[in-house]
């Protein structure tokens, strides 16, 4: 008896705005991302707040320049107050990080693009749907 041949997918690479992006898209980072950067508080005492700025993608942690969408403009916890200095014409992304963190998981990294800019995008195509 034969085995049949596993479905094979096929991945092409298209062009998506910002906006449009959806949880799990697996995206190529820009040349060109925000990075949200830590400033000390002005007094003693003061939390440290933070300021977005814009960086060379290669200064974003990790390897690779193709990363997967986590999640989209509801960020929590620390970095719920990111979102207030962020202007709004940019959306905030968390992305993965291609290094392991202390916790034997995949850590990830929060970035901004602008809404309306294009991005290359992966997307997976099955061989039935073709």
């Amino acid at each position: 008896m034969t085995r049949p041949h596993p479905v094979a997918a096929a991945i092409v690479v298209g062009l998506c705005r910002v906006v449009d992006l959806g949880q799990d898209d697996v995206i190529r980072l820009p040349a060109r991302v925000f990075l949200p950067i830590e400033v000390a508080g002005v007094r003693d005492g003061e939390p440290a707040r933070c300021s977005w700025q814009l960086r060379s993608a290669s200064e974003v942690p990790g390897v690779h320049e193709w990363r997967m969408v986590y999640d989209l403009d509801d960020l929590d916890g620390e970095h719920a107050s990111m979102l207030t200095l962020l202007p709004s014409c940019f959306r905030p992304l968390r992305v993965a990080a291609d290094e392991i963190d202390q916790g034997g998981e995949f850590g990830s990294v929060v970035l901004a693009l602008h809404e309306f800019d294009l991005v290359e995008i992966q997307l997976r195509l099955d061989r039935d749907s073709r």
